[in-house]
């Protein structure tokens, strides 16, 4: 929240669109998940994947503010990710997989 405040963001933005950060972390999100889920399931979130070199998981998403991707129900079923002036800037999709334990 900190860094969205610097960037003019306000709580009652992040609160009615839903805007996240993923620190630039290699493992943040992967650590956090991995208290209450599966390795399996973290990976079927789309959210993180598994290296193919040493077949560990790691954040799809760093360094980057992070917005849903709503249906016309309100249900997340993506994520889109702006870098921060930290990083390159692009934007990357990924698809949320469905599933009802999320």
């Amino acid at each position: 929240m900190e860094y969205l405040n610097s960037r003019g963001i306000s709580k009652q933005t992040v609160q009615t669109f839903k805007v996240g950060f993923a620190p630039d972390s290699w493992d943040f999100l992967v650590s956090k998940l991995s208290e209450d889920h599966s390795a399996e399931l973290i990976l079927k979130s789309g959210l993180c994947v598994r290296s193919q070199k040493d077949n560990r998981l790691f954040d799809r998403f760093r360094g980057r503010i992070m917005f849903p991707v709503m249906d016309k129900r309100g249900n997340a079923v993506g994520f889109g990710g702006a870098y921060t002036a930290r990083r390159k800037r692009r934007c990357q999709i990924s698809e949320l997989a469905r599933n009802a334990d999320l």
